[in-house]
């Protein structure tokens, strides 16, 4: 079984977002690492040029939420979590909620997240085929 690495992380680099906000996010983070330490064969890196994937939790919101106003459990309805991967300098994102027989979005995501971990670990070994005759052919998303 493959030992995948991803790193998980948070920002606010224009300082717009609301402390509950990132409150939110932290703890949707959190969720989300321990989901996919769950599901095994991931390792959580505190280091971005050692992970596989990178994962950024970019928003959480309640869909019975209204403008400016915070997330209470009870009557949040169900959450909303997007995530973005970053492939290579491809950008993937996803829309994640919590779903049927409450399970919570941070595991849909992680499952998500394992998908891609599995697809780019099949596609990484053909890469770079060797032909016949010595000619060595690289794929490229350039």
């Amino acid at each position: 079984m493959d030992t995948f690495t991803v790193y998980l992380f948070v920002r606010d680099a224009a300082r717009t977002q609301s402390p509950t906000a990132m409150e939110r996010r932290l703890q949707a983070q959190q969720a989300l690492r321990e989901e996919l330490v769950a599901l095994g064969g991931v390792r959580i890196t505190a280091l971005p040029y050692e992970a596989d994937l990178q994962v950024e939790v970019t928003n959480v919101f309640g869909t019975n939420e209204g403008p400016g106003s915070a997330i209470r459990t009870a009557d949040a309805g169900q959450r909303v979590l997007i995530i973005r991967l970053l492939i290579a300098d491809e950008l993937v994102e996803f829309v994640c909620s919590d779903g049927i027989g409450n399970v919570p979005a941070e595991r849909h995501a992680a499952r998500r997240v394992l998908v891609w971990l599995h697809n780019l670990a099949g596609y990484q070994p053909h890469a770079g085929r060797e032909l016949m005759g010595g000619l060595t052919v690289s794929l490229s998303t350039n």
